[in-house]
């Protein structure tokens, strides 16, 4: 057989795709760029996974390498996949950016090098009053001459090149890339097309490339720096921006849609936004003028509709978790995203809710249900509970819900965290804006004076005002909801529900649900006009012997710092939870008045029948548990007890004297 000649083979070449050039040239080296659009089936066929480069194997992968080099196939088949395969909404990808990389023997070598075969341009003569110029394996043809790559005249042009001589390689948009390889499978016929950006080390271009070393030092450099620098969407961000997660929608339901004057939002069931940390991404509000945060509001909605965020569309089981959560928490019947799923099951497609605008469908019916059976009581702790009440009015009595202020302190909290010039610069227009009104209650001097103030006032109820206590209070209205509000001889004394104008199952059970929370919030404050530091951390109490309240609850075993873990919130919830039920049980013609060993004898022996000496019952043994807030405080006994009838004894004793001390203040 006549061997035909290298020279006289016919190349296998790319695509030939239009450009527009640049450099970033402020560093060393720069770094030459060609920005095009790749349809799907070209970008299959013309661009590789780091994985897929010639030797990649044997490359010396350093460690942040190795982790940025592996393709997450999960992620690509259950998220981005199933993103591409969706009809029912706009798609888009950022740029990919690929390194066009010189390769010999299945190696990457230098450009140095001899017998370079760079493809020819279709209709060469559109490039006749510009140049054709040939990087190695790569032909660029440009429609104007230049001298110096950076020239404006370098601008435009057509790139094409060597297939068998150049590795495209992705070194940012992997996971996009492969998912868009898996996507395709056979079919090349697609009319999509996506942005990428080539990059090529030629010394013609930036002074390097002459050598593999050269070429892979570059290369590796910017894969690193593109991954370790790409940023993940944030919860937060997420929360305010995402029109497709049910539980992002919830929790905007919960706040105003925008920055306002006072507190007008509060009639409307929503927090105003002026009240809110929406900005700087943290679930912590102890410091600072804001009553919750944006993730805190996240938190509740996830407890009060009974599910985490349902991130991945193909997990079918989850979004039947969802829907039936919907119906139980919300009074909301669901049957059309019911009969969507169970096709979506048998074909294999993505799910998710509908949704058209706030106002029409499946996720506005759930905002709505939302709004009418949780947001009033969420309000309602969150602003009629004593510490959280006093904040709001100091913020209205010194006219900080308002717009300018949370502009200002939102710039100026950036500063705090950020320490850019930017940031700073940003908080100087602001000030210099409002020193120009000559507005006293509007100056910047004034607005620091309102935060110390609040802080101070904070400081002074610091539990209250932390992630773990939030979490709490929200668990322990939700153990409430479910206790008796009746006695032996019938109803108790607190009304009932304003249902007269519920027209749905969701305003029903809101409108029961915002009478809970008025009880919930009466008995947290009745105890506090008895023990004042009943929120403090160092809040003592005594039944015969001295205990503080929130250790081995909010507090960690070394009794002074706050423990932030969800099961110090559990425990903490019982605590709460139990001062409502003794609050109530004030109410009772049976325990009204009377001795706590009256009450505590009808605890201990409660059974189903007894209404609420039986929900009491149920904490002190959740409370009495190796986990639970008196299990632990006898644990940590010195010397430890180790009889087991003992340690129960003791467990016991501990419960009595926190239920024995809040009965007592509340009698008061």
């Amino acid at each position: 057989m006549t061997r035909i000649p290298v020279s006289m083979r016919r190349l296998n070449s790319s695509p030939e795709f239009p450009f527009i050039s640049g450099r970033f040239s402020e560093g060393v080296p720069p770094v030459a760029y060609f920005l095009t659009a790749m349809k799907y089936g070209e970008a299959k066929d013309s661009l590789r996974l780091v994985s897929e480069l010639p030797g990649a194997a044997s490359v010396d992968w350093e460690l942040e390498e190795l982790y940025q080099r592996d393709v997450s196939w999960k992620r690509v088949t259950q998220r981005i996949v199933p993103y591409l395969k969706q009809r029912d909404r706009p798609q888009f990808f950022n740029a990919l950016t690929i390194a066009l990389l010189p390769i010999r023997d299945d190696r990457i070598v230098g450009m140095s090098l001899d017998g370079w075969r760079a493809p020819d341009l279709e209709h060469p003569e559109r490039f006749a009053e510009g140049r054709i110029a040939k990087f190695g394996p790569v032909t660029c043809g440009y429609y104007e001459k230049w001298l110096s790559p950076d020239e404006d005249s370098a601008r435009l042009g057509c790139i094409r090149w060597n297939k068998d001589q150049v590795a495209a390689v992705a070194i940012d948009g992997q996971h996009r890339l492969a998912a868009i390889k898996e996507y395709c499978g056979t079919r090349t016929d697609f009319s999509t097309s996506i942005p990428v950006i080539l990059i090529v080390a030629h010394p013609d271009l930036c002074g390097i490339g002459d050598s593999a070393a050269d070429t892979v030092r570059l290369t590796r450099r910017l894969f690193i720096d593109l991954n370790k620098h790409s940023v993940k969407v944030s919860r937060a961000r997420q929360i305010l921006l995402d029109d497709h997660d049910p539980i992002s929608v919830c929790t905007r339901a919960l706040v105003g849609s925008r920055l306002l004057d006072g507190d007008s939002e509060l009639l409307k069931g929503r927090l105003p936004l002026t009240l809110v940390d929406w900005h700087s991404e943290q679930a912590k509000f102890d410091s600072g003028p804001y009553l919750t945060t944006i993730l805190g509001l996240d938190g509740a909605a996830s407890v009060c509709v009974g599910i985490e965020p349902v991130i991945d569309p193909m997990r079918y089981g989850a979004w039947e978790d969802a829907i039936e959560k919907f119906r139980v928490n919300l009074g909301l019947t669901l049957e059309f995203a019911e009969a969507r799923l169970d096709t979506a099951k048998m074909v294999q497609m993505p799910f998710e809710f509908s949704f058209e605008d706030e106002e029409r469908g499946e996720l506005a019916e759930i905002r709505s249900a939302f709004i009418d059976s949780w947001s009033r009581a969420l309000v309602q702790m969150l602003t009629a509970l004593g510490p959280y009440k006093r904040l709001l009015e100091l913020r209205r009595d010194d006219g900080t819900l308002s717009p300018d202020f949370a502009s200002w302190w939102s710039a100026k909290a950036r500063t705090m965290t950020d320490g850019s010039s930017m940031a700073s610069s940003a908080l100087t227009s602001i000030e210099s804006d409002l020193n120009s009104r000559f507005d006293p209650r509007r100056s910047p001097v004034f607005f620091a004076k309102c935060v110390e103030r609040y802080e101070q006032h904070k400081k002074g109820h610091e539990l209250a005002f932390t992630v773990a206590f939030q979490r709490a209070l929200l668990s322990g209205f939700n153990r409430f909801l479910s206790a008796p509000l009746e006695s032996a001889h019938g109803p108790l004394a607190f009304g009932s529900a304003d249902q007269a104008t519920a027209t749905s199952d969701a305003e029903r059970k809101g409108a029961e649900r915002l009478r809970r929370a008025q009880i919930y919030v009466k008995a947290l404050d009745a105890v506090l006009v008895a023990l004042p530091d009943f929120f403090d951390r160092n809040c003592e109490v005594k039944a015969g012997t001295t205990r503080r309240l929130w250790a081995y609850s909010l507090l960690r075993e070394d009794n002074d710092s706050v423990d932030f873990t969800g099961g110090a919130s559990e425990r903490a919830s019982d605590l709460l939870a139990c001062v409502t039920y003794l609050f109530v049980l004030q109410q009772d013609s049976d325990f009204a008045g009377g001795k706590f060993e009256l009450l505590w004898t009808h605890i201990k022996e409660a059974e189903t029948g007894d209404q609420l000496p039986f929900k009491l019952r149920q904490a002190v043994q959740r409370m009495t548990k190796e986990t639970g807030i008196a299990g632990r405080i006898v644990k940590a006994m010195d010397p430890p007890v180790s009889d087991e009838e003992r340690v129960e004894e003791l467990r016991w004793k501990e419960a009595k004297i926190r239920l024995c001390a809040i009965w007592n203040a509340l009698g008061k």
